[in-house]
């Protein structure tokens, strides 16, 4: 599972060389001179809080909606799970209102785009929007964000002060459901969330020129997909998913049963490095993993 890894980062550093030359004559007016904040344009920050917003409203919780009212049939990802599920709308309002989820996570952005605590080629909207380096730069932004989590998880695991304060609240639910996602300790979504997004795009930006694009699409996928690895349900690409090393809910939920095991989120190459990764199969006492056999009622 090592190989995808190697061959982007192989990729970003040949896309890198490849285009030095034009980075070298726009960086000095485009991307290396911070912006003042009284220049600040909330344009971009509108655009990246839209685009999350847009995707959680109209795709990920339309998704779950019909998962929940059966109109589309998928197993439970837990075996023995209860078939009492938390109330599908006020589950919504708590979801969407948590002061350590969205609430926090959209204060970050605002903050730190309005206060110009972002790479300067992130305030760059004249950028083009379809364009290799894009689709690089988000998947890039995606494994390093991913990195920076899975450590970040980790540790919040080995102090215990810090599990107990800040982490153990979200492990009560041994058996999540997708309104849990950000059910937790605002500390939690600060060490865990916020910490790795912001180490992620000043560590990028050291030999990347990363558009407000690319941190929009990027930003639209992490948060919503934190949402659809806890549901209850396996999706039907989970199988597909996993054979190319992205985290599945099934994965997710090992961490959540089993505790010290499947720290990443996004994807699983960052626990095979660190020896931490289980296969749902591996415990079919508790998960459906691949057999589909438990079907929801």
């Amino acid at each position: 599972m090592k190989y995808p890894v190697l061959a982007i980062l192989i990729l970003s550093y040949m896309q890198y060389y490849s285009s030095a030359s034009e980075f070298s004559t726009t960086a000095t007016t485009t991307t290396t001179l911070p912006p003042s904040s009284s220049s600040i344009s909330p344009k971009g920050l509108f655009m990246g809080l839209l685009s999350v917003a847009a995707v959680q409203l109209f795709v990920t919780l339309p998704y779950y909606y019909m998962l929940r009212h059966n109109i589309i049939h998928r197993p439970f990802v837990q075996v023995k799970r209860s078939t009492t599920q938390k109330p599908f709308w006020s589950g919504l309002v708590s979801h969407l209102s948590r002061l350590e989820g969205f609430v926090l996570l959209g204060s970050y952005l605002s903050l730190t785009w309005m206060f110009g605590l972002m790479p300067p080629s992130y305030y760059n909207l004249e950028r083009h929007m379809f364009e290799w380096d894009t689709a690089i730069d988000v998947l890039l932004q995606l494994m390093l964000n991913d990195l920076y989590q899975t450590l970040a998880h980790l540790l919040e695991h080995q102090i215990a002060k810090i599990y107990k304060k800040a982490h153990k609240p979200h492990h009560k639910f041994t058996s999540p459901e997708l309104f849990d996602a950000f059910d937790g300790h605002y500390m939690d979504t600060i060490c865990m969330i916020l910490v790795p997004l912001f180490t992620t795009c000043h560590t990028l930006a050291t030999f990347r020129s990363v558009s407000v694009w690319s941190y929009i699409v990027f930003g639209a996928t992490y948060a919503n997909y934190l949402c659809l690895i806890h549901s209850e349900y396996e999706h039907v690409w989970d199988r597909c998913f996993h054979k190319i090393g992205i985290a599945t809910a099934a994965d997710h939920h090992v961490h959540h049963r089993l505790f010290n095991q499947n720290f990443g989120h996004l994807f699983t190459y960052w626990d095979r490095m660190f020896g931490t990764y289980t296969s749902p199969s591996e415990y079919p006492k508790y998960f459906v993993g691949s057999s589909n056999k438990n079907k929801k009622k």
